[in-house]
């Protein structure tokens, strides 16, 4: 017989903070330590229109929302609203990564408590394009199926009125998108240039002193429309024990 040796890491926070943050870092960098190209020039959703992108390597984007999530606080369960709005700015590394950042505000409820004040919501992201296939071409009613990877660190607080306790928190969200893509016919001043629709595991993890979440994973979806080839409008939902609804404007330099 043989032994087999194995090798035990405990699952603490600042492990998984570790590992989420070096697994993007490694996954960012592929691209220059291969300069290979795996499929689009960046994250943005205006690359699903073109074959071969001349726009720049620029991102932008506003969104506005609110998102459910169930807590435990202090072993007892509870419900945490946020609404949040934010912009944010990338730059691709490469084809098929984009490095984004993130500010904002964001404003919390707790059930049976006042809205706290505003306060700042900053974060940072990276993006991947894993996948571009074209179901049809070159038909003028070609699809394209797409995946996309999305890992994203956020952080932000809560100060509620007539209370000392304070609640800080930060995000650690990693998603995959699988997108099909639709090129309408027709006269384009009346019609979208494409039309997405995107679906997908995503998982959030809260890590906080003061709250944690009661569950994790969930999935995500949503609609966006292109209108020109450098504006879309996206709408997306995320559900983990309740439905979260944001909206937003995606440009692209």
């Amino acid at each position: 017989s043989h032994a087999i040796a194995t090798i035990t890491i405990p699952c603490t926070m600042k492990n998984f903070k570790r590992i989420f943050l070096v697994g993007a870092f490694s996954l960012a960098m592929i691209p220059f330590a291969t300069q290979t190209h795996a499929a689009a020039r960046s994250n943005a959703g205006i690359d699903y229109l073109f074959r071969n992108p001349t726009l720049g390597r620029l991102t932008a984007g506003v969104y506005a929302g609110r998102i459910d999530r169930d807590i435990s606080q202090n072993g007892i369960n509870n419900k945490m609203t946020s609404t949040r709005g934010y912009g944010y700015v990338g730059i691709d590394a490469a084809r098929w990564v984009n490095i984004y950042g993130v500010l904002g505000v964001n404003e919390s409820r707790l059930r049976n408590t006042p809205k706290s004040e505003a306060e700042p919501l900053f974060g940072l992201g990276v993006s991947f394009n894993l996948l571009n296939h074209f179901i049809r071409e070159p038909t003028p009613m070609e699809d394209v199926i797409r995946v996309n990877a999305d890992l994203r660190v956020l952080s932000t607080k809560a100060e509620f009125p007539f209370q000392q306790d304070s609640l800080t928190w930060e995000e650690y969200t990693a998603a995959i998108r699988i997108s099909l893509v639709n090129f309408p016919t027709g006269d384009k001043r009346y019609r979208p240039e494409a039309i997405a629709l995107y679906g997908g595991p995503i998982f959030s993890y809260i890590d906080s002193d003061d709250i944690e979440a009661t569950q994790e994973f969930g999935a995500t979806g949503g609609l966006e429309i292109f209108f020109y080839d450098s504006v879309s409008f996206d709408v997306n939902l995320e559900y983990y024990e309740s439905l979260s609804l944001f909206g937003g404007l995606n440009f692209r330099f």
